[in-house]
C-alpha cells in the first residue's frame, strides 16, 4: 500500500476502480504489461501492483 500511495494521490492518479481491477488481474497472474495495455493504466503504477502481487504469500 506504500508504495501505491504516492501513485493515487498525484493530479494524474488513476481512478480507483480501474487500480482495484489491476490489482485483480496481477493477483491472477497476469503480467504488467497485458495489464497496461487492457487498462490503458500508467506502466509506473501497474509494475508496482504486479510486483506487490509477486510479493504477498
Amino acid at each position: 500500500m506504500e508504495a501505491v500511495r504516492p501513485l493515487l494521490l498525484g493530479p494524474d492518479a488513476s481512478a480507483l476502480n480501474r487500480l482495484y481491477l489491476a490489482w485483480i488481474f496481477a493477483t491472477h497472474g497476469h503480467d504488467a504489461v497485458w495489464i497496461e495495455r487492457y487498462l490503458d493504466l500508467p506502466g509506473e503504477v501497474v509494475h508496482v501492483l504486479v510486483d506487490a502481487a509477486h510479493q504477498r504469500p
